[in-house]
């Protein structure tokens, strides 16, 4: 299996110009920034990939304002779809790379971060390619992370549990009350039929 994906999908001709009118509506970082500002509850879905996580965790608090994120349009353009059926405003997807996303975004200003089944670069020698252990991704998701802000975390790899779980100690992080997640991604949906134990991790800063 190829771990890292470097292509995106083709998109039909609907989806395509659908993504361009959302890019164009919604790709603007300091609107995205002031909207923030709007809702008492933001949530930072890295790597979303088609947005199940952004819309599940939507369906659990209608209230909150997602930003969803990720380097390939073709599973951004089935959100775009998605949020037109259901006319979502509170959601904006940025065609971007998670580590310019936390960035840009202000101190203490993100309630949850969520990183579902990134990819775990199974080989020794490219553990430095899990964002987890990229130079300055912990780091940023401290700084955004409010008071009582939650790193939500998702695996099926026991290995990069283990390395994911080094690096959130050495951190400052500390488990922290979980909430439900009433849904299921595309990816950990084929992990399920392969038997591979799904971990979650929930954990905040120690203040």
């Amino acid at each position: 299996m190829f771990w890292g994906r470097r292509k995106a999908h083709k998109l039909s001709e609907k989806k395509q110009k659908l993504f361009e009118a959302y890019q164009h509506q919604q790709e603007d970082m300091q609107a995205c920034l002031e909207r923030t500002l709007e809702y008492g509850h933001v949530v930072l879905d890295v790597g979303c990939g088609r947005g199940e996580s952004s819309l599940g965790y939507l369906a659990m608090r209608p209230d909150a304002y997602i930003i969803a994120c990720d380097l390939f349009y073709d599973g951004l353009a089935q959100l775009c779809t998605a949020m037109k059926e259901a006319e979502i405003k509170n959601m904006t997807i940025l065609l971007r790379d998670a580590l310019d996303v936390l960035q840009a975004l202000p101190d203490a200003s993100v309630d949850v971060v969520l990183l579902f089944f990134p990819d775990p670069w199974p080989k020794n020698r490219h553990h430095k390619r899990r964002i987890m252990a990229q130079d300055g991704f912990m780091l940023h998701v401290k700084r955004v992370l409010k008071k009582d802000g939650v790193f939500v975390w998702r695996t099926d790899s026991q290995e990069y549990l283990e390395h994911g779980m080094e690096i959130l100690q050495a951190e400052g992080f500390m488990s922290s009350q979980p909430f439900p997640i009433g849904w299921q991604t595309t990816y950990e949906k084929k992990a399920c039929k392969l038997s591979q134990k799904i971990s979650t991790v929930f954990c905040s800063l120690l203040r």
